[in-house]
């Protein structure tokens, strides 16, 4: 929820390397979106979603794109067992109101003569009978479109994924599935790019979850080290969506160690030393399932605390070897909020209506202590428990990091918690809000690291900015709707073995007000203990679980 990201709906989570696979990497610098509409197709750039309206700018250079996309499908239809399958899928879906194919490969020699533009990794091609066109942008109605192809080139981008989704009638069905379609971040907070060459990427988000100045604090995140060989990194902080945002500090960490070993950061900026993680020897959810090959590595496969319940949190259960020699456990995990959660997060809106505004005002008027309980309480963190004598004992609140990247978090163990027998540990999330990618545990003895914290050097916009961020104080960078980047240089970094992370501080305030009328009744359900993810499972279990079938070639 308070991640507040959408950026794709995974389809079926029982498929999710296939499903990581194909979405992995979409934003707009490597994806270009099609809208066809009767015998014309629109290439479109800069791709983005008001009001139920896709806007873009039209784009004529992608022709090779689109060859491509109609020999790969020309591939497909002229195969008689994809179309039996298709058949066999429609006739059992006939009487509900969307039909989804199948995920499908081409990887043909007759597609070798035609050559896509290598900068362009994703296709998304939107089906209409209507589009409006003025100037050089193009206006397209979602609830117009009935037919809708996604797909992704692997390898020497002559091998397609496919997924084709087919959607008649249900505007609320098509509305879920905005998320695969929009490629634009929505993240509520700062964006975080790095330079990496001669463009910059999208890499992270700043104090995720500070909605308010009553929620601010200090937040980490590790960041990708594009250029170990530099000392200085380029940074642009982007104010990317309809919010005033409000920066008070920002530092960049460098933690400098042998190769041996890794330095990770717990939520509140300790960083420890891993040298030995142990796989778990057994994790399950909690109906038993085993999730312990999801777990093992850190390759995008995910548990995402999608098992059903009667109170709305799933949750996963992990044991490990135990010890009597470690003074001190660390529990590593590779999570982030899911993109669900930004769905979920945009239906909770609409449910407000024009109540969402007095909402948000006596939300404000609480103190952050309150406001962090009733976020627990609607089932929004994700907590983490050791069992002690037989009973589960809380060791940690994870607040809401965001979508953007998978971040590597420790959960320190003290020694009173450890067992000789057996290190069990139970984690509960809000249904479909988080996915965990990684579990391990480490006992080993603290390494010897060095940690460099360095202030910004230079930074664009009002020269009062490089003073608000270089001090934890009263003075804060502020940036509001469509304001510029402002790009913050970093001087002085090591070029040996690194490590990197952003720590800031600060909060932002979302502008944009919804209008409707209030959903009184789903917002009496809400209340309810775990009353947010309760709302999150109903959600999926009414409206997209029956129409989650996708068969794999």
């Amino acid at each position: 929820m308070l991640s507040s990201c959408s950026s794709y709906f995974h389809l079926n989570s029982s498929k999710q390397r296939i499903e990581n696979e194909l979405f992995s990497g979409m934003n707009d610098q490597n994806t270009v979106f099609f809208v066809h509409v009767k015998n014309q197709s629109y290439p479109i750039v800069g791709a983005r979603v008001q009001k139920n309206q896709l806007e873009g700018n039209l784009e004529t250079k992608y022709k090779s794109e689109e060859n491509l996309y109609q020999k790969a499908r020309e591939i497909r239809q002229q195969n008689p067992d994809l179309k039996k399958q298709q058949i066999e899928i429609n006739k059992s879906k006939k009487e509900q109101q969307i039909q989804i194919d199948t995920i499908q490969g081409v990887n043909e020699h007759s597609l070798s003569d035609v050559q896509g533009s290598k900068e362009i990794t994703h296709q998304v091609h939107l089906f209409s009978n209507d589009v409006s066109l003025k100037d050089n942008s193009l206006t397209l109605n979602l609830k117009d479109v009935f037919h809708m192809d996604v797909l992704k080139k692997s390898g020497d981008a002559r091998h397609v994924f496919f997924v084709i989704l087919i959607v008649i009638g249900s505007i609320f069905l098509l509305l879920t599935l905005i998320g695969i379609i929009v490629l634009i971040v929505s993240c509520n907070c700062p964006h975080v790019y790095l330079e990496n060459g001669d463009e910059y990427a999208y890499t992270n988000t700043l104090f995720t979850g500070a909605l308010s100045q009553e929620l601010e604090r200090f937040d980490n995140k590790l960041l990708p080290d594009f250029h170990p060989e530099k000392s200085t990194l380029n940074m642009e902080i982007r104010n990317e969506d309809k919010e005033i945002q409000f920066t008070n500090f920002l530092q960049l960490i460098a933690a400098y160690h042998d190769p041996s070993f890794q330095v990770l950061s717990d939520q509140n900026g300790t960083f420890y030393s891993i040298a030995k993680p142990e796989q778990a020897i057994s994790a399950k959810d909690q109906n038993g399932i085993s999730v312990l090959e999801t777990l093992a590595e850190l390759d995008g496969s995910v548990y995402s605390f999608d098992t059903p319940s009667k109170n709305g949190m799933a949750s996963n259960f992990l044991s490990f070897h135990g010890t009597n020699s470690s003074n001190q456990g660390k529990l590593v995990l590779s999570l982030r909020n899911s993109d669900w959660a930004g769905l979920i997060h945009q239906e909770f809106n609409q449910a407000l209506g024009s109540h969402q505004e007095k909402w948000v005002t006596n939300n404000r008027k609480q103190n952050g202590e309150k406001q962090a309980k009733q976020l627990k309480n609607a089932g929004i963190p994700l907590v983490v428990y050791i069992k002690k004598n037989h009973k589960w004992l809380e060791l940690e609140t994870i607040q809401p990091i965001g979508n953007a990247a998978n971040q590597t978090l420790i959960i320190p163990i003290e020694k009173k918690y450890l067992d000789k027998n057996a290190i069990e540990i139970r984690i509960d999330g809000g249904f479909r809000f988080w996915e965990l990618d990684y579990a391990a545990m480490d006992f080993s003895s603290p390494k010897p690291f060095e940690l460099q914290r360095i202030s910004p050097t230079s930074v664009s916009g009002d020269p009062r900015f490089l003073n608000a961020l270089q001090q934890d104080d009263e003075n804060y960078m502020k940036t509001s709707i469509g304001s510029e980047a402002i790009s913050v240089q970093f001087e002085g970094l090591k070029p040996v073995n690194r490590t990197l992370f952003v720590r800031s501080k600060g909060y932002y305030i979302r502008q944009e007000m919804e209008q409707g009328k209030p959903a009184w009744l789903q917002l009496a359900k809400m209340k309810r203990p775990n009353g947010i993810a309760r709302f999150s499972q109903d959600v999926f279990l009414k409206y997209i679980h029956p129409f989650e079938q996708l068969s794999v070639r």
